[in-house]
């Protein structure tokens, strides 16, 4: 039975296109009966009614949920976006309910749905900002925060002695370029937005490797491989290998899109900031792609990475000069420096105490294969590859001067004889120990999920593994991490010309 509003007065609001972009006209806010409207049927967020409901019995409502009115729809009077809100009305006792009108198909409804659910996750927070709207109003009840909440906001992140004055309690974001916590998160509005502005620069990490290093089997290849091989292999009445396939039944396959890992330039930027001062010289023991490079380069660091590829080191030289260009060849520019060979064997260039910073991403086993060099640590087995990593670590310590930081950013991964966990920390752990470094930071990086949801099924259901969608974040420190801090002072985040400026048109 169709809902209707208990407003005397209904107006439906027509759907008018202007080239392909809806215009939702003449919205009213109506009344409706809440057992005459329809949560939506696969919504894919959980919200907490409970609080929500706080909210509710204090205030009331003040914001009407959006319903569509289904004419064009497999549902009708389903709500598009306020669902926990309506769950909280009834759970409250409620009988009507606020709401808007819209009349969509279901592919306009489910992209409504997905909007409302992921354009509020793109923001983020002033946090002095919001220190001082939670401090002014009278009571916090049903607004989701806590007096607890209120006091982690409101202290300052500096820390401070008796014999030290604050310092002016500003955004983390603005003090630090993103707040210092054990999490990272990369799928944040602000952090979405910087890294947008880095690659606007011209910086492309992925170039110089083949752009499916993360592809392995024909099911990560293409995302219906099973659907495809099982109803092939019906027809043939038979198995088929994976060449056979792709050759007879190829034009049914879907290809997902190419896969290689990328550096974030982001994290690079803090990551520098943090562990460096303008003028460090800058060691990294796999250089891989562009960016540790030439966001090294644009901070005023003196970025020296070591390379066993030589055509990655050409793209990595192409790539620098048009970043620096786009910047606006900045005075603090430092050319970044590209050494061809084997970490282990380049770094006995240098002499003790050489550098004040390491940064790195070494491979993670061998998830990518880089090359077919023996030397090469993505072909070597487990084993021998904590070997050299223990080696080069050791020569990496050396080079370091003594009260200095060495950030690496590692993710384990699982060994493909057996499925079993290929312990990242722990090799580069045991080798930084052995070799006189301490870690002093441990932190994770959220990456976004993008297919995860897709691709954990089937690993999950099989063998109970979790889909991975995070890096972590290891800092060591040679010598005295209380000294290392004293001698690089405040990070200068934000000191760089704001990436966000318009590319020189001449580049």
């Amino acid at each position: 039975m169709p809902a209707t509003p208990l407003s005397p007065k209904m107006t439906t609001p027509s759907r008018a296109c202007a080239g392909k972009e809806p215009v939702m006209a003449n919205l009213k806010v109506q009344a409706f009966a809440l057992d005459a409207l329809h949560t939506y049927h696969r919504n894919p967020r959980r919200g907490d009614v409970d609080a929500i409901a706080e909210s509710l019995k204090a205030r009331g409502q003040y914001r009407p949920i959006v319903v569509n009115v289904g004419t064009h729809a497999s549902h009708d009077y389903e709500i598009l976006a306020g669902n926990h809100t309506y769950m909280a009305a009834r759970k409250l006792g409620w009988e009507t309910i606020q709401a808007t009108t819209v009349d969509v198909d279901d592919d306009q409804a489910a992209q409504i749905v997905l909007a409302d659910n992921r354009l509020s996750d793109l923001g983020g927070y002033d946090e002095s900002e919001l220190a001082a709207l939670l401090s002014s109003v009278s009571d916090l009840e049903g607004t989701g925060y806590t007096p607890e909440d209120l006091k982690l906001i409101s202290e300052s992140p500096a820390d401070t002695t008796d014999e030290e004055e604050p310092e002016t309690r500003t955004s983390l974001r603005d003090r630090y370029g993103a707040p210092p916590f054990t999490v990272l998160d990369s799928r944040s509005g602000p952090w979405r937005d910087r890294k947008k502005a880095w690659i606007g620069l011209g910086l492309r990490s992925d170039a110089g490797r083949p752009d499916d290093l993360l592809l392995s089997s024909p099911s990560s290849h293409y995302r219906n491989w099973y659907e495809v091989k099982n109803r092939a292999e019906a027809e043939e009445e038979r198995k088929l290998s994976r060449e056979e396939v792709v050759g007879l039944y190829g034009d049914q396959l879907k290809p997902v899109a190419p896969a290689t890992s990328v550096f974030d330039p982001v994290l690079a930027e803090l990551m520098i900031s943090w562990h460096s001062r303008t003028g460090d010289r800058i060691i990294d023991p796999w250089a891989g792609g562009s960016v540790r490079g030439v966001v090294s380069a644009a901070l005023g660091r003196d970025y020296t990475g070591i390379e066993l590829r030589g055509e990655q080191i050409e793209e990595n030289r192409r790539q620098a000069p048009t970043v620096a260009a786009n910047l606006g060849n900045p005075e603090s520019w430092i050319d970044p420096t590209w050494v061809e060979g084997d970490s282990t064997e380049r770094l006995g260039d240098y002499p003790d105490s050489f550098f004040d910073m390491a940064i790195g991403c070494p491979p993670y086993y061998g998830l990518e294969k880089y090359s077919d060099d023996p030397r090469d640590l993505s072909t070597m087995r487990p084993k021998d590859f904590d070997h050299a990593m223990a080696k080069t670590l050791s020569e990496m310590a050396r080079v370091l001067r003594p009260d200095s930081f060495a950030v690496f950013i590692v993710a384990s991964v699982r060994d493909k004889r057996d499925g079993h966990i290929l312990d990242m920390r722990r090799c580069m752990s045991e080798g930084c120990e052995a070799a006189g470094m301490t870690l002093v930071n441990d932190a994770i990086l959220l990456n976004s999920a993008g297919n995860a949801a897709i691709r954990c099924i089937r690993a999950f259901t099989q063998t109970r593994t979790l889909t991975r969608v995070h890096q972590e974040i290891l800092v060591y420190c040679k010598g005295n991490r209380r000294k290392a801090a004293k001698r690089l002072g405040a990070p200068d985040t934000g000191t760089l010309t704001d990436p966000s400026n318009e590319p020189n048109d001449e580049t």
